[in-house]
């Protein structure tokens, strides 16, 4: 439930807080959810596939991969 919580906070309040601080703190406790949600949010595809390799997750590497933003 806390893990709901603090997602749902930071997709409420988004721009009412510091990015930089909040994904220290949600990293500091390794809250996955919501350290993908600041990564996106802060345009750090690196750290989101980095996440997504660790994890072995091939369909999510290369679902953001193909991502239209991701292209040059």
């Amino acid at each position: 439930q806390k893990a709901q919580e603090l997602s749902s906070f930071l997709e409420q309040h988004h721009g009412r807080y510091d990015e930089d601080h909040a994904l220290v703190l949600v990293q500091m406790h390794q809250f996955k959810p919501g350290m993908l949600f600041l990564y996106d949010k802060m345009r750090h595809v690196d750290l989101v596939l980095d996440h997504y390799i660790a994890e072995r997750d091939t369909a999510n590497v290369l679902n953001r991969i193909g991502r239209k933003e991701n292209k040059k």
